[in-house]
């Protein structure tokens, strides 16, 4: 089995630390697919961030997407859960 992908923690300009999911780069997942990564997961990688325009007739890359799947392949434990969404309505109806 591969080894588990575990992502580095990094600072925005800012000085802040940012989520693991948000501060993970492209040469991250890269270099430890290369490393570590079988056929199979370089090839979903790489399906996942090269597709095709038709209409346009050339490549486009989709880094979010590509990064989303990775993740949730390989470690979705850090993967951005969001909020449920909540009515202000619903709120300050007990109020």
């Amino acid at each position: 089995m591969a080894k588990k992908f575990v992502p580095v923690e990094r600072k925005d300009k800012n000085g802040k630390t940012m989520s693991l999911y948000m501060g993970t780069t492209a040469e991250d997942i890269i270099e430890w697919l290369n490393e570590n990564g079988t056929k199979e997961d370089r090839r979903l990688f790489k399906e996942d961030y090269i597709g095709y325009d038709e209409e346009k007739e050339r490549e486009t890359y989709n880094w979010l997407k590509a990064k989303r799947n990775f993740f949730k392949r390989h470690c979705p434990e850090h993967l951005p859960v969001g909020k449920e969404k909540v009515k202000i309505a619903d709120l300050l109806k007990d109020w």
